[in-house]
């Protein structure tokens, strides 16, 4: 019968090892939607922990194009998104993104000239 106690034990413990494991770039976005613009930055410049996963180059740019659109900064946005999709950001990611999210780029003409 020692069985069900060893699941038991897995079970509180299994949860609190995945909390600890966190995504910059999950965790970014979600600053972002929260318009946590300053937060979201800091958090893609940081260095991975030991447990965390790091974020790749395209989506690391990739934030920070959200991020210099809510700061209504359409040029750096730009330079920010072409370079991840240069560095494998799916262009798809950039046609489905909400007009919330690159709504400055709209009038950018680099960026209309670029589509």
């Amino acid at each position: 019968m020692r069985t069900p106690s060893i699941y038991f034990l897995i079970s509180i413990a299994l949860p609190t090892f995945l909390f600890a494991q966190h995504d910059p770039g999950r965790n970014s976005m979600r600053l972002l939607a929260e318009e946590k613009t300053d937060e979201a930055i800091k958090l893609v410049a940081k260095a991975p922990k030991k447990k965390n996963s790091p974020i790749d180059e395209a989506e690391k740019s990739y934030v920070l194009a959200i991020a210099a659109c809510q700061k209504g900064d359409a040029e750096a946005a730009f330079g920010h998104l072409k370079h991840a999709v240069e560095n494998g950001l799916a262009i798809e990611r950039v046609q489905a993104a909400s007009r919330k999210l690159l709504g400055p780029l709209e009038d950018h003409a680099k960026f209309r000239e670029w589509e």
